[in-house]
This record gives structure tokens, sequence and C-alpha cells, in this order.
């Protein structure tokens, strides 16, 4: 079914629970994924992080895991996991460790995690995987999301729609990004697609919602 996912908060015990950023995943039926998470205020027009890849989730142990394809902090992708709690209220509680970015030590972290209800009518996702290129971008409800990694350049974007049908952007940086990907809407599934300058493959197409 696909699902969208804002981040409420991240802690690292026994520090306090806070957000300093704006972070969405769009998540598609076929478990691709794509997790930005824009440094705050939006304007400031940073990427303080951005992966993309595959997810799944064991039910038994209830551990998501993702593996990364691309990843804005380095050119050897790698993978990370959590287990998750749905809380009273329907939100979900991520807990396990990780690299904390910002001292460079591995903690034990908590996020807590919020789907949005009513994913709209059309998923979209398309890859580039030209040579030293590696792109995702996914438009799921009224979201879409980009990212690029190119030679070693980071290129992210975000937009939604609005309740008027127009698309805005949230926030984008780079180069390779530009209003153009909406029109991954039209992409037939293996169809290609030449959008700021690389050329992408139309991976998934599903009516949701």
């Amino acid at each position: 079914m696909g699902s969208i996912s804002h981040r409420l908060s991240i802690a690292w015990p026994p520090a306090a629970a806070s957000e300093p950023t704006s972070t969405l995943v769009l998540t598609t039926p076929k478990r691709r994924f794509i997790d930005l998470r824009a440094s705050l205020p939006l304007t400031s027009k940073s990427l303080y992080w951005g992966i993309a890849g595959t997810s799944s989730y064991d039910p038994a142990t209830r551990t998501g895991t993702w593996t990364h394809w691309i990843d804005s902090r380095t050119d050897e992708p790698a993978s990370d996991s959590g287990v998750m709690e749905t809380l009273q209220n329907g939100d979900v509680l991520e807990t396990g460790t990780m690299l904390d970015f910002d001292d460079g030590r591995v903690k034990r972290y908590e996020e807590v995690w919020r789907d949005e209800m009513g994913l709209g009518t059309r998923c979209v996702a398309v890859e580039c995987g030209m040579a030293g290129c590696r792109g995702m971008g996914v438009i799921l409800g009224d979201w879409c999301q980009v990212l690029v990694k190119r030679d070693g350049e980071v290129s992210a974007g975000r937009w939604k729609r609005g309740e008027d049908g127009v698309w805005r952007e949230e926030f984008r940086v780079g180069r390779v990004i530009n209003d153009e990907f909406r029109s991954m809407l039209e992409g037939q599934v293996e169809e290609k697609k030449t959008l700021g300058g690389l050329e992408w493959v139309v991976v998934e197409r599903h009516n949701v919602g």
C-alpha cells in the first residue's frame, strides 16, 4: 500500500527529545523508500541527511530494516534497523543504535513517527543508475521527493500538493533537481525519461489510497 511517515522527534537518551529537522519518509508498495531530513528552518535549504533504498519488516521481532542504495553522507551505503512499537495514540516509537553525526558517536536513539492518513490516488517511483550516479524519486499522495548523488555531489528536493491542486516546493538543494520531476506522474513502468540531464526509468506505478 505504501506509507507517508513524518518524524515527530528524536532523542539520544538521557537527553530530551527534540526535532531539529523536517523529516519525511515516502515508502512505495514495493518497499522502495526515500527519507529526506532537511535542516530547519527549511529556508536554509540544507539537507542534514538523505537516504534511499529498500526496506523490510520482520513482524516476529518488530524490526524494520532499511538497506541504503543512496546515502548523502557516504559513498559506501550500508543499512540500519530499529525496533518498532505502536503507541496508544497510533504513533510509532522506533528504538535502536546509530551514529550521531553531530558528535561522531554510535548511541542509542528513540524516534517517534506518525503516518499520514489518506495517501491520495497515485504512486510513481523512478530510478537513475547511470555511471557515477544514483537517483530515486517518489511521488506518493500529495508528496514528491527526489534524491540524487552524482560524482559525489548531492541534490535533493521535496514538493507538496495543496488543496488547490498546485504543487509547491518545500526545499531543494543541489543542481540537478527541478520542477520537471513532477512529470513522473505521467510515466508508465519501464518508460525512460530524461530529467535534470539524467536518464530515469519508471520502476513502480500504482493506484493507492
